[in-house]
């Protein structure tokens, strides 16, 4: 889903993303970003990230018993993809 979101350009040329946009990318300062440009025009810019920051994301997502458990037994009553 693409989202609208306004930012200005500074009398050096410099791009600013709204705080909205910043927050939700996870741009802090000093936070490389590349740009591309679209074969019809359209800025594409995206955070790069070090591999420092992505070894310190969370790598597995914490899941309850009680859901695996649920899963488990839905999966058991309706089969699973291979089963057909």
């Amino acid at each position: 889903m693409i989202s609208d979101e306004f930012g200005k350009v500074g009398s050096k040329g410099e791009l600013y993303p709204s705080a909205k946009l910043r927050k939700r990318l996870h741009l802090e300062p000093n936070t490389k970003v590349r740009y591309r440009v679209s074969p019809k025009g359209y800025l594409i810019v995206e955070a790069v990230y070090s591999i420092e920051d992505l070894l310190q994301e969370p790598k597995v997502k914490t899941v309850r018993f009680e859901e695996i458990e649920a899963l488990s037994e839905k999966m058991q009553e309706h089969g699973t993809p291979d089963d057909e």
